[in-house]
C-alpha cells in the first residue's frame, strides 16, 4: 500500500476491545479477533462508531458504547475500551501521540 493513503485517511485506534465484541463504524460490523487494532483508511468527515460491552441475545440491547468521531485527513484517534463502565474513553495526548507515528509508519493492520 502507498503510505501516503494514510495521510489522506483517517484511521481508528481501538485498545482493550475483547475479542468477540462487535465493533460498529458507520454501518459496517466487525467482531473483534485476538488481533484486532483498529480500523484505517477511514474517509474524513463524521463517523458513527460503537462497542457491544458484551455478547448479548437477539432483542436485547444490552449496554453499547457509542459517539460520533470527526476524522481530518491523516488523523488517528485512539480510544479505550473500559470494561469497568462499559465505555469507550479517549486515550491520553501522549499516548495518542505514540499510537499515531505507529499507525501512520504502517505498523498497524486491521485484523478482523
Amino acid at each position: 500500500m502507498d503510505p501516503s493513503v494514510l495521510l489522506r485517511t483517517g484511521t481508528l485506534v481501538l485498545l482493550h476491545v475483547i475479542e468477540g465484541q462487535r465493533v460498529q463504524l458507520d454501518l459496517d460490523y466487525l467482531t473483534v479477533g485476538p488481533k484486532f487494532m483498529g480500523v484505517k483508511l477511514i474517509p474524513p468527515g463524521i463517523h458513527f462508531v460503537s462497542v457491544e460491552a458484551t455478547e448479548r441475545a437477539p432483542g436485547d440491547e444490552g449496554s453499547v458504547s457509542k459517539m460520533f468521531l470527526s476524522f481530518q485527513a491523516g488523523d488517528v484517534i485512539v480510544l479505550k475500551w473500559s470494561p469497568s463502565d462499559s465505555t469507550l474513553i479517549r486515550a491520553d495526548p501522549e499516548e495518542e501521540e505514540r499510537f499515531s507515528l505507529g499507525a501512520l509508519g504502517l505498523l498497524y493492520h486491521t485484523i478482523v
